[in-house]
């Protein structure tokens, strides 16, 4: 595995922050902090998506490009269930207990199974979920979208990937925008993360490419790149756009210029990016602990003190998220590689390391 690149850690907590900012938004009394890029923040899940791709092809495309193996893919799907099943596990018998009774046994096995994103209609005991759903389904054929990805008829998959996401913003059923789908009972948020995901796969299988290269790893085009996304945002209707510039974004990231390591490498915004999920699955109890105590601070007489809460949510956020990475994501993560350690040795004759080493 290559060594972290820090910036793509960083960009990961950059969206994190931003889909927690709008969701905060959600809430009666945090209306007024809706604005601009706060508004659009829904599209950041689509970057965790188009980043998803190019990193799970950053550290897995040569295995599979060749010829891999049954064992390859367990192992591939064992290091990323490894990844995200001990958090969502905790997660899901949390907020189940907050709506004991409120959801049926297929709700719940759907979600503990990470099925609810699927389109079958099992509603998300945790809001958020349905996004780390719809990429465990990436991951399942993610052989045969990096084969397609790194094929002659890439073209293919990058057109149609844009049709796709078109064909999900012209069907007129997303919450705030476009491509703010997050229903389960259709496949659209499922082929909405397929699309994104296969737009990383593409961007990385150019980041080798000497035109890539040559305009992409300097500090002009992380600053090009991340004007070019601010500045789609402000146009409206246009988050097919953004998603695509997204791809831009990350592959401008990888090369880790000077300017990319400043904005998205550094400890603040790392550390953030270390702690997404936590954060990404923490934030909406935070958020609405927060709305319930300024509507009761307001019948009480108490008003002018919103900002307050909201920013209490956020600190409240970030405290569980780095408590949840620290008790429950790396050990959770250690165990099961230890797991798979003893499947592919059943002698126990290899002890696997974790102290120091970073997986994404």
């Amino acid at each position: 595995m290559k060594n972290e690149i820090k910036p793509l850690t960083g960009v990961r907590g950059v969206a994190a922050c931003a889909v927690m900012l709008y969701h905060i938004s959600h809430i009666p009394p945090f209306h007024s902090f809706n604005f601009f890029f706060v508004s659009k923040g829904y599209l950041c899940v689509d970057l965790f998506f188009v980043l998803s791709g190019f990193v799970m092809a950053l550290v897995y495309s040569k295995t599979f490009q060749n010829n891999w193996t049954r064992r390859d893919y367990r192992n591939f799907l064992f290091n990323r269930i490894a990844r995200v099943f001990p958090l969502h596990l905790i997660m899901v018998l949390f907020f189940g207990l907050r709506v004991l009774g409120m959801s049926s046994p297929i709700d719940f096995l759907s979600n503990i199974f990470m099925l609810q994103g699927w389109g079958f209609g099992a509603k998300s005991i945790v809001g958020n979920s349905w996004s780390v759903s719809t990429e465990i389904f990436a991951y399942l054929v993610f052989p045969f979208l990096i084969a397609f990805a790194f094929s002659r008829f890439f073209a293919v998959q990058v057109l149609s990937s844009v049709v796709l996401l078109l064909c999900i913003a012209a069907s007129s059923l997303g919450a705030k925008g476009p491509l703010d789908l997050t229903m389960t009972d259709n496949v659209l948020p499922l082929i909405r993360c397929v699309a994104g995901f296969s737009l990383g796969l593409i961007a990385y299988r150019f980041s080798h490419n000497q035109f890539a290269i040559r305009w992409f790893s300097n500090n002009i085009s992380v600053l090009g790149s991340m004007l070019l996304v601010i500045g789609l945002m402000i146009i409206p209707k246009s988050d097919v756009a953004v998603v695509i510039s997204f791809s831009l974004l990350i592959l401008s990231l990888y090369y880790n210029s000077r300017v990319a390591s400043i904005v998205f490498g550094n400890r603040i915004v790392h550390h953030l990016g270390v702690v997404s999920y936590s954060l990404y699955l923490w934030h909406p109890f935070f958020r609405d602990l927060a709305g319930r105590a300024s509507l009761i601070a307001e019948n009480h007489g108490i008003t002018g003190f919103n900002w307050l809460f909201a920013l209490g949510a956020i600190v409240f956020s970030w405290l569980a998220s780095w408590l949840s990475y620290v008790s429950i994501e790396v050990p959770g993560r250690r165990a099961l590689n230890w797991y798979k350690a003893q499947i592919n040795d059943p002698a126990h004759q290899w002890i696997p390391r974790f102290a120091g080493r970073k997986t994404d």
